[in-house]
């Protein structure tokens, strides 16, 4: 039966004392009926039968005894406790020594040595015995062996024969020398308890500490997994997003690029008018690529008097929100032309203050006159058709 899981070095020890102690009961148990068999067939005829039957069947129930009470701790371990069964042994183990020393009422004649020596070798190896198998706790040792040693020299000496003398004294001399190897060995028996009480102590604290840090492990695992599934669900949506941003930019661009309409958008948040885009009309309105035009601003396509003027118009959208235009401008190619727009204030998403400037716009072309002046508006020239009661209207793109 395994040792109980223990919390102080005491109680292991005693756990461990009282389980050595019970383990070999039923061998011991099988030893001492064998031998008290193999004793009553050989001294039957020569011994007082009578006195032979009775300490044979005294030490059959003696142990008897002890091997019902190793039955019934078998059965229910925790009835009694450790300190509870190894009195119930100890108890029984006075019997079964006490027992052994009957043996002597059945000599006949002590004055045949001879007839002696096997109840006396038999005492002698029970002894040595004893030694070895009570050897784990000297008090349950004591009390088995000292009944029969003291009960045999006490039926040696009422039988006054000299020669037995010394004899008993040779006996009760191995007896005290058998004690002190017993003493030796016991205490080599509960040093080796105690050191493994402490490797048991030891062991258990790293156990603890090892299922201290399997927990803490384990936890930070699990938030490890759950982060990284948080991540990979924020990819999978910011790679859907941005997908769904690349679309809907393509089709922005497909939208601004089909249409005649002079497009482009400008920076006054974080610039003074640096283009962030257009669309092909205006690419071509400037006789430029969308990517030339991109990042820089109206000096580098219109002379300093038309981009001030234009820089200003634009930045008075930022204030009224939207502003419609329309007035002749010289163009880089040299041409005169016409431009009819609507300038519109834009905002990022997300951001309150004004961001920039669009401008959809047509424009009608004039031959540009050398040296002649710039009208916003001039009487008699081509320009944007109104209503009585409407707002303006710019003319179709007309080149």
């Amino acid at each position: 039966m395994p040792a109980p899981q223990l919390s102080t070095s005491g109680d292991y020890v005693t756990s461990h004392v009282c389980e050595d102690l019970y383990r070999q009961t039923p061998v011991s148990s099988a030893v001492i009926l064998f031998v008290v068999a193999i004793f009553w067939l050989a001294l039957k005829d020569q011994s007082d039968l009578a006195a032979l039957n009775i300490w044979a069947a005294t030490l059959t129930g003696s142990v008897a005894v002890r091997y019902s009470i190793w039955y019934q701790r078998r059965r229910s371990p925790q009835r009694f406790g450790d300190q509870g069964w190894m009195r119930l042994f100890s108890a029984s183990s006075v019997m079964v020594g006490a027992s052994w020393s009957l043996m002597f009422l059945s000599v006949s004649d002590w004055s045949n040595l001879a007839a002696l020596a096997a109840p006396w070798m038999l005492m002698l190896g029970v002894l040595s015995a004893a030694s070895v198998a009570l050897g784990p706790h000297i008090p349950t040792f004591i009390l088995y062996s000292a009944p029969p040693v003291f009960i045999s020299g006490c039926i040696m000496l009422f039988r006054s024969i000299d020669s037995l003398g010394w004899l008993l004294v040779a006996y009760w001399a191995y007896y005290l020398i058998l004690l002190g190897l017993t003493r030796t060995t016991n205490r080599t028996y509960l040093a080796r308890l105690a050191l493994a009480a402490e490797n048991q102590s030891l062991l258990d604290a790293l156990q603890a500490q090892a299922s201290g840090q399997e927990e803490v492990i384990a936890t930070r695992t699990a938030e490890l997994r759950k982060t990284n599934r948080d991540l990979a669900e924020q990819m999978s949506r910011r790679e859907e997003l941005e997908r769904i941003a690349l679309e809907d930019l393509a089709l922005l661009g497909s939208v601004i690029n089909a249409t005649s309409d002079l497009i482009y958008y400008k920076d006054y948040a974080r610039s003074d008018g640096c283009y962030l885009g257009c669309n092909n009309a205006y690419a071509e309105f400037l006789g430029r690529t969308p990517e030339d035009i991109v990042g820089k601003t109206d000096e580098d396509f219109f002379d300093t008097e038309e981009a001030d003027i234009r820089r200003e118009s634009e930045k008075s959208v930022l204030k009224d929100g939207s502003k419609v235009v329309e007035r002749w401008i010289d163009h880089p190619s040299g041409s005169r032309r016409l431009l009819s727009a609507r300038l519109m204030r834009l905002r990022r998403p997300g951001e309150g203050s004004r961001h920039g400037e669009h401008r959809p716009g047509h424009h009608r072309t004039q031959k540009s006159r050398r040296n002649s002046p710039v009208p916003t508006a001039l009487p008699g020239t081509p320009g944007p058709s109104r209503r009585p009661d409407g707002p303006t209207q710019s003319p179709l793109p007309h080149r």
